[in-house]
C-alpha cells in the first residue's frame, strides 16, 4: 500500500535454507489488514519471533491495542490451533519445522 508517498505491506514471507524458496506465512487469506513499515522483528529462544512497532500510514488505530501492536509469530506453529500468530510464552516448546514449510519444500 502507498500513501503519501510511503509503503506499507501487512504479510509475513519465510526464506527456506538452504531451498531457497519463499514461503508466503502471512495472510493466508484476504481479510482485514493493518499494513505497516519501519517495525523490528526479534526471534526469541528460536521458537518465537516478536514483532514491534513499525508506522502505520493509512490508520492512526492499532489493530491489538491490549498490547501496544506487538505481535507475536509462532514459528514452529507448534500450538494446538496450528496458529501463526499466538500469545509469547518464555518456555515455548523447541523448534520443529512445521506442515506449512514441510509441504512446499519436503524434509523433516
Amino acid at each position: 500500500m502507498n500513501i503519501n508517498g510511503s509503503t506499507a505491506f501487512d504479510d509475513l514471507y519465510i526464506l527456506t535454507l538452504p531451498a531457497f524458496v519463499w514461503i508466503k506465512w502471512y495472510p493466508i487469506s484476504p481479510g482485514t489488514s493493518y499494513p505497516h513499515h519501519s517495525l523490528t522483528c526479534d526471534v526469541i529462544n528460536g521458537t518465537q519471533m516478536i514483532v514491534m512497532g513499525g508506522t502505520f500510514p493509512n490508520s492512526s488505530q492499532c489493530d491489538v491495542p491490549m498490547v501496544y501492536g506487538m505481535h507475536n509469530a509462532n514459528l514452529g506453529q507448534n500450538n494446538p490451533e496450528n496458529a501463526e500468530w499466538i500469545t509469547f510464552t518464555l518456555n515455548f516448546p523447541p523448534y520443529t519445522v512445521p506442515p506449512a514449510i514441510i509441504s512446499v519444500v519436503g524434509g523433516t
